[in-house]
Parts: structure tokens; C-alpha cells; sequence
């Protein structure tokens, strides 16, 4: 007879899973999941905005240095795009083909003079261009330019290969046009807005005019800093925001324009979110689909980030942008209201009171 300690010991045979257990167990993972994946895309979502408000801070702070170098003034249409407003002794616009990576990629981009050599954009302008839309994007952008806005340059060939090999991403950054633009039929000379020796001030008056709705800018405006107002931390010069083209009411696609002296804005500017009808900010445009407004308001709660004059980044909502004018434009601008968003005409009524001439923005 075997003792106790050598008997064999006995195991409880092993049991599948029931149906029910299983079911009970993939419920648990989807509700783990369920909970996880909305904070993990909101985290997402978060180190996506810090990344353009990043970028937003580097372009801001970039045109103080700009500015510093350049007797106050910053780089846009009227000063460093200045040159490629004429044509060169070849009667060929200067920034086609390789020119330098400090160079503009057109007469509005304000990022290239600012950040080209740093940031070691191309020399070429067609990859340059690709650069900034590619390398030097919001990421929250995924989308790609199907086509641009007509126009073109002598290298537009360039633009189309690397549409061909790469593909285009949409514009993702944009400067207010009033702080790059001048009052209109206000004759001065280039040698006022020029920030260096060159071109001579014996060729014709710059030509880059703001429309004087729903603000008329200072007959005195120039793009210095001494000019934009006493409060720089309170003006706006780069945000959020793309360009959108809408050819008709059956086709519409997000554009950019490769002309390298575009007449209106280009890829770089914008008309502004108090303008009632823009087509970048659209509080009025597009009042259907709304595809202009997500791809500017885009991240989470309508909101933009924005990079004021001070280097400071801050967000603003959608119903900020379009209220508060004084941040999109010089001080002392002279308010017209026309055209104006609902939210700015309201706030500003009160100027409508004043003189003409006496109805200054802050």
C-alpha cells in the first residue's frame, strides 16, 4: 500500500473557454479601446498643434530678426519680394529656375527670405516652393494640391516634375495682407520700402495695394515696425491658414499659385478673417461645404494658432478672428465696415459715429 506522500497528485482537467467567456472578454478589450483611442487621438491632436505652433513661433520670431537686420522693415511683397516685381535685363523675372534658398519662391513669400538659409530650403525654386509646403507644413495638413491657381513662370515644367514625383501639399501658413501692403494711390518711392541699397528708387512706385474694405490702411503705412502699432504683441503677422479655389459648384479643389508675381495674396498672404467674403477664412464664402474654413480653422474647436509681431504665439477661435480686427491690421486703420464679418461689424459700430478720417482701429 503506497503512503500518502507517494501517491500521484491529481490535476483538475483544463477547460476551453465558453462562448460566453470569450464574448465577455472581446467586450472588455473594445471597451479598453473605446476609452483609450479618444485620448490617444486627442494626444495626437495635441503634439500635432504644438508642432504648427512651433513653426508659427519660428516664422514670427524669424521676421523680428529680419526686421532687426533690415532697418525695422519685414519681408513681404514691398520689400524683400520687391526685385521680383521687374524683369531682369533678359525680360525673365529673377526667381525663376536656381537662384539661392534665402531667396523668395515669389514677390509674397515672406518665408524664404526669413528662414531659407536656415532651415536649408533649395536653391532651386520649384523644390524650394516644395520645401516650404512639404517640409514646412502644419501636420495637420494631409491633403495635396491637385492643381494651382493658372499662371505659372519660365519654370513651370520644374513645378509640374515635382507634382509628378513628389506631389503637393495645400498652403498651410499665412500673413495678413494689410501689414504687407500700402494705401492705395499713395505715390512712393521704392527707395522708402526697399530695406536695402538695390533696386534704384528711379523705377515706378511698388504696386502691391490693399483693398480698402472693410479698413482703409494709414496714408503714411509702410511694412516697419514702427508703422504696424504701439502694441506688438496685439498684431497678428502669420497664422494658420490655406489657400482654396473654387472653380464652380460641381468641381472645387485646394490650390497654390506657382506665378512668380502674383497680383492678389499669392501663397503666402491673405486677405484676412474680417473680410466677410474671404476665401481663405470664409466667414461668408463658400457658406455651403465649408471646405476653406476646416482646412484654416483646424484644429480641434475651430481654433488657429497665431504669431504676433512680439514673437509670441497664441490660438484663437473662429468667432475671435472674425471679431477682432485691430489684430489683422495696422493701428490707426481707418474702419469702413464694408463687407465686414457680422461679429467685427457689431464691435466696431461705434466708429461708424466718428469723422471720417477720426475712425482709427487700435
Amino acid at each position: 500500500m503506497l503512503m500518502n506522500s507517494q501517491r500521484k497528485p491529481k490535476f483538475r482537467e483544463r477547460q476551453a473557454f465558453t462562448l460566453i467567456e470569450l464574448l465577455v472578454v472581446i467586450a472588455i478589450i473594445a471597451l479598453l479601446i473605446s476609452v483609450l483611442l479618444p485620448a490617444l487621438g486627442k494626444a495626437r491632436n495635441v503634439a500635432r498643434q504644438l508642432v504648427c505652433s512651433t513653426r508659427i513661433r519660428t516664422m514670427a520670431q524669424a521676421q523680428q530678426t529680419y526686421a532687426n537686420n533690415f532697418k525695422d522693415f519685414i519681408a513681404g511683397p514691398n520689400t524683400s519680394g520687391l526685385e521680383g516685381q521687374f524683369l531682369d535685363a533678359n525680360g525673365r523675372n529673377p526667381y525663376v529656375f536656381d537662384t539661392t534658398s534665402s531667396t523668395p519662391t515669389t514677390t509674397h513669400d515672406f518665408i524664404s527670405p526669413t528662414l531659407g538659409d536656415s532651415l536649408g530650403f533649395s536653391a532651386n525654386r520649384a523644390l524650394r516652393t516644395w520645401d516650404i509646403l512639404q517640409n514646412f507644413s502644419c501636420p495637420h495638413i494631409r491633403d495635396t494640391a491637385v492643381d494651382w491657381n493658372g499662371g505659372g513662370g519660365a519654370d513651370l515644367i520644374q513645378f509640374r516634375n515635382v507634382r509628378v514625383t513628389y506631389g503637393w501639399k495645400i498652403t498651410s501658413y499665412l500673413s495678413p495682407a494689410a501689414f504687407h501692403y500700402r494705401r492705395q494711390n499713395v505715390p512712393q518711392s521704392l527707395a522708402e520700402y526697399r530695406p536695402a541699397d538695390e533696386p534704384s528708387s528711379t523705377r515706378a512706385a511698388v504696386t502691391k495695394y490693399l483693398n480698402p474694405n472693410p479698413a482703409t490702411l494709414p496714408t503714411n503705412y509702410i511694412p516697419r515696425l514702427d508703422r504696424v502699432g504701439l502694441q506688438l504683441s496685439n498684431k497678428v503677422i502669420v497664422a494658420d491658414g490655406t489657400r482654396y479655389l473654387n472653380t464652380d459648384s460641381s468641381v472645387r479643389f485646394f490650390d497654390f499659385d506657382p506665378t512668380p508675381a502674383p497680383n492678389v495674396y499669392g501663397n503666402f498672404l491673405a486677405s484676412g478673417p474680417i473680410y466677410q467674403d474671404s476665401s481663405e477664412y470664409g466667414r461668408g464664402y463658400d457658406s455651403g461645404s465649408r471646405i476653406n474654413v476646416k482646412a484654416s480653422f483646424r484644429h480641434a474647436g475651430q481654433v488657429i494658432n497665431a504669431g504676433y509681431f512680439d514673437g509670441h504665439v497664441g490660438t484663437l477661435k473662429s468667432t475671435e478672428a472674425w471679431e477682432n480686427a485691430e489684430l489683422w491690421y495696422p493701428s490707426n486703420t481707418e474702419w469702413t465696415g464694408t463687407s465686414a464679418t457680422p461679429e467685427s461689424a457689431a464691435k466696431y459700430q461705434y466708429l461708424l459715429s466718428r469723422p471720417v478720417g477720426s475712425r482709427g482701429l487700435p
